[in-house]
């Protein structure tokens, strides 16, 4: 995997709430948790059932670890600082 021949970098993932992404990065992030910087999904405005969905599937990655955003407008400016 990708991830086992770049072991001195940190990774950004930034996903979608629609597809299989949050499912497929708590997967990542349980075999690489000091590989992974943080975790974006992005996901509608005031979609409850979404960040309830999103809270089931990264129960066991830390709340710091992960955040959503709506446009990519508002990711973090230094995201990959």
């Amino acid at each position: 995997m990708f991830l086992q021949s770049t072991y001195h970098r940190l990774f950004v993932l930034i996903g979608d709430i629609f597809q299989s992404d949050p499912d497929v990065y708590a997967s990542i992030y349980a075999q690489y948790p000091n590989r992974i910087a943080r975790i974006f999904i992005r996901k509608y405005k005031d979609d409850d059932n979404g960040q309830k969905r999103l809270e089931t599937i990264f129960k066991d990655i830390p709340r710091t670890k992960w955040a959503t955003f709506e446009t990519g407008d508002d990711l973090p400016k230094d995201i990959f600082m």
